[in-house]
């Protein structure tokens, strides 16, 4: 395996230059080494090979998240996860699986910020809007809840959905 301890401290840390620029050559050599292709200096396959590994550190550490929940060790399970979503952002299971975890423990606020993340990647996620409305409909900001009740119902795309959007919009009421 050529996943390491210091790459995962350079993928957190993404903002210091000379490491970053490290993990890059890395990611070179891996790719020139796993494909047998020397063209890495195209910026196209650089770029491909980088996302490719990111996205391979994501998943990795969503699964590793996944399973420190499955063994109830949630703390363990939100710093992994942590580590997934900040790696590659625009892969937002670790948002879902750490939702998933603050509601389990009952803290709203810590589910809201995770619903936010996805809901910034994909504005039409439907699962994160029909969470937030409940959320702020439990937290009795009837505004709000019923601003994610309706923007659920706008991007529901099954008859199912849509009927459970008019029944939360209804038990959010006036």
């Amino acid at each position: 395996s050529f996943i390491s301890y210091g790459v995962i401290v350079e993928l957190v840390d993404k903002e210091n230059e000379p490491d970053a620029n490290a993990f890059v050559n890395r990611n070179k050599k891996i790719y020139e080494e796993l494909t047998g292709k020397q063209d890495f200096t195209n910026k196209r396959y650089y770029d491909e090979a980088t996302n490719e590994v990111l996205m391979a550190y994501a998943r990795a550490f969503t699964n590793v998240g996944l399973k420190s929940k499955n063994l109830e060790d949630n703390k363990a399970a939100l710093y992994f996860l942590d580590i997934a979503a900040k790696t590659q952002p625009a892969y937002y299971k670790a948002n879902e699986v750490a939702a998933s975890i603050y509601l389990d423990e009952n803290d709203l606020s810590g589910a809201l910020k995770e619903y936010q993340e996805i809901l910034k990647i994909n504005p039409n996620h439907t699962n994160s809007l029909r969470n937030m409305a409940l959320i702020y409909d439990l937290l009795e900001n009837k505004v709000f809840a019923r601003d994610y009740a309706m923007k659920y119902f706008e991007s529901a795309s099954t008859l199912a959905e849509k009927q459970e959007a008019q029944e939360i919009l209804k038990q959010i009421g006036n």
